[in-house]
């Protein structure tokens, strides 16, 4: 007679069914989602991924074409794309002219190049062979205005004499690089930050560092034997005019504005994450309104925020935060998209999604284009590959 199992013996004495001889179930097979497309509303167009060097944020256009700076040591290229296929147009090497190329205006058929590191930085203007024309001083901003029915070159200088900083605009006749004789205004402001004899301190500086907004000190009437109040004053640099002067019907509400504007200085236009985090808000000309997402704002990390005009258009864009709250209450990981929105009034619709590598990103618009630089990790400026895609 063949023994009995220990398993069997075991099952009998405690009075339980013996085991099935039949081999267990096979576990259920785990099906897997599908991975995340990569693109969602978008159509690649073509890519710029320089065998050699790498591409610089500083993107522009020119001519119906998007226009970049790569950089290989002493050699930097203006690499044309063409917005139809991202194949590469054309390169003038500039390398000889501006080593330190930070950006271009382009100015008819010639460029003028922001050169240097770090502010303050200096202008060469070049032709079409990459030949600089003429060069001009480092400045805190340079730009190209036209006054006059002319290109000007603007420079703004920032300089510390003892205990005041002196803010001063100088213009320039683009085709001769001479100083123009009507000067820019000065702003010289003491160690509170404001002009005595203007009676105005500025909070920040626009368009070009050429408008300075602040508050403006109210004037003696007579009449009522008082001062009248303060008010909330932009002054041109470029002509020494004052072209807004408001009442300030909220003063508390100006105070808190002010560091927010601040650290914005240079921006007419901009976007922010509220202090609470409670949603978007959305800063023109000094004002403030609430920004809704037509997406849940839980989703989003807060510290992605991204912002460009397209045209009169403003247009942003949000990290999707793999460990959001809901995706925590789902037990799973949310893919990284980067997602662009379209700014309709005080509203941000969702256009389009790109799922992001480990490489933080930088984008801007030119035309109908939307560029996407992918950038190099730990490093603030520049990236390996610039990618174009439409809508």
């Amino acid at each position: 007679m063949r023994a009995l199992s220990t398993v069997a013996v075991a099952a009998a004495l405690l009075g339980l069914p013996a085991a099935s001889a039949q081999p267990g179930k096979a576990p259920p097979k785990i099906v897997k989602d599908p991975p995340p497309p990569p693109l969602v509303g978008l159509t690649k167009v073509g890519e710029l991924r320089p065998a050699r060097g790498w591409v610089d944020d500083t993107i522009t256009e020119i001519g119906g074409a998007l226009v970049a700076l790569v950089h290989d040591g002493a050699d930097v290229r203006v690499t044309r794309v063409s917005l139809t296929d991202g194949t590469v147009a054309g390169e003038l090497a500039i390398g000889a002219a501006a080593p330190e190329a930070h950006h271009l205006i382009p100015v008819g058929d010639r460029l003028l190049v922001i050169n240097g590191v770090e502010n303050p930085r200096g202008a060469v203007l070049i032709d079409g062979t990459g030949k600089a024309l003429r060069s001009w001083k480092p400045a805190d901003a340079i730009s190209v205005r036209t006054i006059g029915g002319k290109p000007v070159v603007v420079a703004h200088t920032s300089t510390v004499r003892g205990k005041a900083t002196v803010h001063q605009v100088a213009l320039y006749d683009l085709a001769s690089g001479k100083k123009l004789p009507k000067k820019g205004a000065t702003l010289t402001l003491g160690a509170d930050g404001r002009d005595a004899k203007l009676d105005f301190r500025p909070v920040y500086f626009a368009d070009d560092l050429t408008v300075a907004i602040g508050v403006r000190g109210g004037v003696f009437r007579k009449a009522e034997n008082q001062r009248s109040p303060d008010t909330w004053a932009s002054y041109d640099l470029t002509t020494g005019a004052w072209i807004k002067d408001q009442p300030i019907t909220d003063p508390m509400a100006i105070a808190r504005r002010q560091p927010i504007l601040a650290a914005h200085s240079g921006e007419t236009v901009f976007v922010r994450m509220a202090e609470d985090l409670s949603g978007l808000e959305l800063w023109q000309g000094g004002d403030v309104k609430e920004l809704a997402l037509d997406q849940p704002g839980e989703l989003y990390d807060p510290t992605s925020v991204q912002y460009a005009q397209r045209g009169d258009a403003l247009w942003l864009s949000l990290a999707v935060d793999p460990t959001n709250g809901p995706a925590v209450r789902r037990q799973k990981v949310d893919p990284r998209y980067l997602d662009l929105f379209e700014v309709q009034g005080d509203r941000a619709v969702r256009r389009a999604r790109l799922l992001l590598g480990k490489s933080p990103v930088r984008w801007g618009w030119v035309g109908d284009v939307w560029w996407v630089l992918e950038k190099s990790v730990g490093v603030s400026r520049g990236g390996p590959v610039l990618t174009l895609y439409r809508i």
